[in-house]
């Protein structure tokens, strides 16, 4: 009987130091995920710098130029919009580099996913995430996003975003995932989305199709 019960331990804890890679591995994954999604937010938030970046320089060489009611055209102007092409310039080489790295249909789905997952794990963040979620489409779908989700408990990635075709400007990434609401009825879709790019290389979401 003392020789069942050490064979049963022994057993037990070898199930347990198998059990612990995969766990390694899912918080490595979780890691990757969110430094992804850092790297997007970074990369929206060097946009809007540019943007702002380019109405200064708009607005001092129209000063400059006489264009406007409170122009000086004063030297110090001049530094100040040269200051300010040179840190567009530093940025754009910035944006290049996330876009050649993040930029891609898969990636846009991905992220996409990821912060509706985030929205269902952290209701206090819900519309911050779901904002997020809506920026990535190419028009706006705000009002709808925040209702279809509202009843969602969990949202799970069965097979990973995939590329079906990418040519040009446009691109078809189809994903399955499984969808479990808070009445635990669950519901297991494959989901094709197009995309469509702009000029520097930004994929936003057209349209999707549902399949159940």
């Amino acid at each position: 009987m003392a020789f069942a019960i050490s064979t049963f331990s022994f057993s037990c804890n070898k199930e347990q130091k198998q059990e612990q890679p995969t766990t390694n591995v899912q918080q490595e994954q979780f890691v990757d995920k969110e430094k992804q999604l850092k790297d997007k937010e970074e990369l929206l938030r060097i946009k809007e710098e540019n943007l702002n970046a380019r109405e200064q320089a708009i607005f001092k060489k129209e000063q400059e130029l006489g264009l406007r009611p409170d122009s000086t055209g004063t030297t110090a102007d001049t530094k100040d919009s040269t200051k300010i092409k040179e840190k567009e310039k530093k940025e754009k080489k910035i944006e290049k580099e996330l876009n050649k790295r993040l930029g891609n249909p898969t990636e846009t789905v991905s992220t996409y996913i990821e912060y509706l997952q985030r929205a269902i794990t952290d209701p206090g963040k819900y519309d911050d995430n779901i904002k997020k979620a809506n920026e990535l489409w190419q028009n706006d779908r705000l009002k709808l996003l925040q209702s279809s989700y509202k009843n969602t408990d969990k949202i799970t990635v069965i097979n990973e975003p995939t590329a079906i075709s990418n040519k040009d400007n446009k691109a078809t990434v189809r994903v399955k995932i499984k969808k479990t609401d808070k009445d635990n009825r669950e519901t297991s879709m494959t989901v094709t989305y197009n995309l469509v790019a702009d000029k520097n290389g930004n994929w936003k979401i057209k349209n999707n199709v549902i399949e159940k």
